[in-house]
């Protein structure tokens, strides 16, 4: 397989730090399955003397660092450092100390934060304070590792751009204007260092000019997490699809390809990497504070296998060896944990059902039943497993099937008619009782094999994780209990979305013939759980009683949304749009609205780039009101 020679892993420690003996493992893991090449995602993580601010228990020491540089080197593992030095600044910039180097400083408005919320995660390159710290920063990092390449990020800037020095700079030159000088000085720091530049190639899409206008030395590494067949989807301008590889190969850039940990992601992009030239092949882990760390390792290692050429036309023969290979077991239990891992992939999806719900279709039946097998397989098959990777694998599948089951009953619940016995929801509830006990059984479980794989670290997004769902099953038992009195007032929309790499924001208010008003959705991204099924449909919970007589539909942000109909579900009636009342902005063939088939209205600016670019263009509002009346038959 012409991959090239490095064969790389990447550790995401700033969304997750891990013990440095924990670290070690994974070391002897990479080593174990040929990888030469550990990339430490760091950001801050590091605590040095120009950067003191995080506490001991939340960032490596030098010393630290060096006792994994140590465990590296007798492996033969090549160790890279990420410190990002655009976007991804966030968790330096929530210390008091350097938050006057963000770009939104004073509280301006980002591409999808209003004035004054959401996090602080770019800093601003016109600052002569930015790079006096981050270029200190940066080389007392550097001189902690031997490698000769250091990775900057650069990648997702989303709000660069935004503040009055960045705009008076980029004047009509557009966003290139700021990332091209910013490159190219990190370029410069990082030559005097010794060191040869790193970073992802996903703002490339915004700014063109850039790629011929820096060094071919810099090494491009391109990050794609969707099945590729023949050419991968863009990032965020509307999916169009360029091989950005064969430009890289006639500027002469290297570039590195980089999969997630998922089994077809990686398997795809492996096989798109053959017909081009890489430097090597990278896998990338991301914010595993959610989910047991064990689940991970196998999908390293399937990946070091497949790059080695192991078993390369059978994929999940070769998952199942890497099963084996984490942990011993029977061939029968590694066939069922790797089935959890290829097809209990929604752990994690934190939806609130009893608030809006996408319904419950046959594709989600055959994952709820294909999960229920699996987990029934593993508790079956783990007498004699190690008992951290029993938990991790069985959770994986556990979560799918609560998953599934709160799907199915949420589904019943804004299904609901007025003359269904009341005996109906108290089974739902009863459904919702044992949903509750089982999702805090699983929580305990998950608390007790994180202390005893990452002790001493805290927990926090895993406890956030179980509260919100524990939550959601409380506020959908409520509703299922109102739901006992009469029908659930139930507003059905239905989206046929081409691209949902977008990004606009939605508002949905219906008024009543009471002269009240109900908003349903206030700015929320809408999309599908299964993100290449176009055609979907969203179930949002209203008033069970009153008359609706119109409904207002607006979008804003980044792209159109494609709406084929709406219409609302309650005690009073059916009520389906009648006539369009109202339009601002750009709407086009409103009228499909009326028709409940698949043609659609298309609402907003369909050009993400355009919006990008001008982040003016994003505030504006497009909206469509239409007059609801009660369904004849």
């Amino acid at each position: 397989m012409n991959l090239g020679k490095i064969r790389a892993l990447q550790l995401d420690l700033a969304r997750q730090i891990e013990t440095v003996e924990t670290v070690c493992r994974l070391l002897d893991l990479a080593a174990g399955c040929g990888m030469n090449m550990v990339v430490l995602y760091l950001e801050d993580r590091i605590k040095t003397p120009s950067y003191p601010y995080c506490d001991d228990a939340e960032s490596y020491s030098p010393a630290q660092i060096a006792q994994i540089h140590a465990h590296a080197d007798a492996l033969g593992i090549e160790l890279v450092p990420v410190v990002s030095n655009y976007g991804h600044t966030e968790r330096f910039l929530r210390h008091p100390e350097l938050a006057h180097l963000a770009e939104r400083r004073g509280g301006i408005a980002g591409r999808f934060s209003p004035p004054g919320e959401g996090a602080m995660n770019t800093v601003c390159p016109e600052l002569p304070e930015t790079y006096a710290f981050f270029d200190r920063y940066i080389e007392e990092v550097a001189a902690m590792f031997k490698s000769k390449y250091f990775h900057v990020g650069l990648d997702e800037i989303f709000d660069m751009g935004q503040c009055v020095l960045c705009r008076e700079r980029m004047g009509d030159q557009g966003l290139h204007a700021l990332l091209t000088p910013h490159i190219l000085h990190t370029h410069a720091l990082l030559a005097r260092l010794g060191k040869t530049l790193m970073m992802w190639d996903d703002m490339f899409e915004e700014c063109p000019e850039t790629l011929t206008a820096i060094p071919r030395d810099i090494v491009l590494c391109a990050w794609h997490y969707g099945y590729i067949s023949r050419r991968p989807d863009g990032q965020f301008n509307n999916s169009r699809r360029i091989d950005a590889l064969d430009h890289y190969d006639e500027l002469g850039f290297s570039y590195l390809l980089c999969p997630w940990s998922g089994l077809w992601n990686t398997n795809s992009i492996t096989e798109y990497a053959r017909r081009h030239k890489p430097l090597g092949m990278f896998m990338t882990t991301w914010e595993m504070s959610r989910e047991p760390l064990h689940i991970l390792e196998p999908l390293i290692v399937q990946a070091g296998l497949y790059w080695q050429g192991v078993m390369k036309n059978d994929h999940r023969g070769r998952l199942i060896k890497a099963v084996q290979q984490v942990t011993p077991c029977s061939d029968a239990y590694a066939a069922a944990a790797a089935e959890s891992l290829i097809f209990c992939t929604k752990c994690g999806y934190s939806a609130d059902v009893s608030k809006k719900i996408q319904p419950f279709t046959e594709a989600d039946e055959s994952y709820y039943v294909r999960a229920s097998f699996i987990l029934a397989r593993l508790r079956e098959l783990e007498a004699g497993v190690d008992p951290d990777y029993a938990e991790a694998f069985r959770h994986r599948a556990e979560y799918a099937v609560l998953e599934g089951t709160l799907h199915r009953l949420g589904q019943e619940v804004f299904d609901h008619r007025s003359g269904d016995c009341e005996e109906d929801m108290a089974a739902v509830c009863a459904e919702l009782d044992a949903c509750r006990e089982t999702a805090q059984k699983m929580y305990d479980a998950q608390v007790t094999l994180w202390e005893h794989v990452r002790p001493g670290l805290a927990c926090p997004d895993l406890t956030a994780k179980f509260e919100g769902l524990l939550g959601s099953i409380e506020r959908l038992r409520a509703l299922a209990q109102r739901a006992m009195l009469g029908e659930t007032g139930r507003f059905e929309i239905h989206i046929i979305m081409p691209d949902q790499t977008t990004a606009p924001k939605t508002a949905i208010t219906l008024t009543y013939a009471d002269g009240t008003s109900e908003v349903l959705e206030n700015g929320g991204v809408l999309k599908s759980r299964a993100l290449r099924s176009p055609a979907f449909m969203l179930n949002y919970a209203m008033d069970a009683e009153k008359t609706p007589v119109s409904c207002k539909i607006e979008i804003w942000g980044y792209g159109a949304m494609y709406i084929a109909h709406a219409d609302v579900h309650n005690a009073a009636g059916v009520f389906e749009p009648s006539g369009v009342t109202g339009i601002t902005g750009q709407v086009t063939s409103p009228a499909n609205l009326l028709l409940d088939d698949s043609r659609v209205a298309v609402i907003g600016e369909e050009v993400v780039q355009e919006a990008f670019r001008d982040p003016r263009l994003a505030t504006v509002k497009h909206s469509v009101t239409l007059r609801m009346d009660k369904r004849a038959f």
